[in-house]
């Protein structure tokens, strides 16, 4: 944002936090599993493990 539209950039920079909240996007994700029986443990078991420490 602040290389692409430097002037916008100045004009909302103090305000960014709010203005980004208040947005509404639209995402698109490509993913490519190229290993999948690689972890042990479910994606809710890693979490729940970093959570506790």
């Amino acid at each position: 944002m602040h290389q692409k539209y430097s002037q916008d950039w100045k004009k909302i920079k103090e305000t960014w936090p709010k203005e980004l909240a208040s947005m509404d996007m639209e995402l698109d994700v490509k993913v490519n599993i190229k290993r999948p029986g690689l972890f042990q443990k479910s994606f809710k078991e890693l979490l729940e493990s970093e959570n506790d420490n």
